[in-house]
């Protein structure tokens, strides 16, 4: 299977980047007839992590619906430790903008990082930073 995205796609397709975490819960992935590609998590939250990337801004932004769930982001450096905590995101969003709990994205900017990202009764269409 291939995927094909516009020439003019901004997004990172986090399916591509997302590596599924080895806990017990469910996430699973599915093609939708716009062409997005969506983590999808139900009662049973799951979680998964990011293969490291390159930082590109100081902004994260995230296409999620879970407006009967959320979404829950935190940014790890390339040592593991925790950079910034997201406050939780709800509802459905194509392109929300992470408010930080704790830390920020200043640090990293042009860094290696990865994002564990966890999911309950949401679907997780992209992220991408700015």
């Amino acid at each position: 299977m291939s995927l094909m995205l516009p020439q003019n796609h901004k997004c990172v397709m986090a399916a591509v980047l997302l590596v599924l975490s080895r806990q017990r819960s469910r996430v699973s992935g599915r093609v939708a007839r716009d062409g997005f590609v969506s983590l999808d998590a139900g009662d049973e939250p799951g979680t998964l992590l990011t293969k490291p990337f390159v930082m590109a801004g100081t902004t994260l932004h995230v296409n999620v619906d879970a407006r009967a769930g959320e979404l829950n982001v935190t940014v790890l450096d390339g040592d593991g430790q925790t950079v910034a905590v997201a406050e939780p995101v709800t509802g459905d969003q194509a392109r929300a903008v992470l408010r930080w709990k704790s830390g920020d994205l200043n640090s990293v900017k042009g860094k290696s990082v990865s994002l564990r990202l966890s999911l309950r009764n949401a679907r997780l269409y992209s992220f991408w930073s700015e």
